[in-house]
């Protein structure tokens, strides 16, 4: 079932493309296996309304990220700074093998990269800041 989700997200991706008039863009890396993401943001107040995404990636990676909006609509932003690997496996259903736990969390990586652009806090996550037992 898992793999047969993961399959069907991959190859039909969710929310993939760009925001018209976004509020925010970001664009994130991973080195590991070359995923390369950009997400788009449209936020009011401190909530994120639209959110979407473009890239060159892995099925695991365009799978999550396509599933991701479905947890991070309305979401306000001092919970999404609180999320980490485990909000996305317990809110997908996905898990991965610890070779892919990077491309798992990308969309969340690069979201939360994006707020704290906006927010121009200077702060920079990183993997270890959303992947459990990093």
């Amino acid at each position: 079932m898992q793999s047969e989700t993961i399959h069907f997200y991959g190859t039909n991706p969710q929310h993939m493309g760009e925001l018209e008039n976004p509020t925010i863009r970001h664009r994130e890396y991973n080195r590991v296996c070359g995923d390369d993401m950009e997400v788009f943001l449209s936020i009011e107040g401190t909530q994120i309304k639209q959110w979407s995404f473009t890239g060159q990636a892995s099925m695991i990676t365009i799978a999550c990220s396509g599933l991701f909006w479905d947890i991070v609509q309305g979401v306000d932003f001092e919970t999404l700074f609180s999320w980490n690997q485990e909000t996305i496996i317990r809110d997908t259903g996905i898990t991965v093998s610890p070779r892919r736990r990077r491309a798992q969390v990308l969309a969340l990586l690069a979201t939360r990269n994006a707020l704290h652009e906006y927010l121009g806090d200077w702060k920079k996550d990183d993997f270890s800041d959303v992947l459990v037992d990093s």
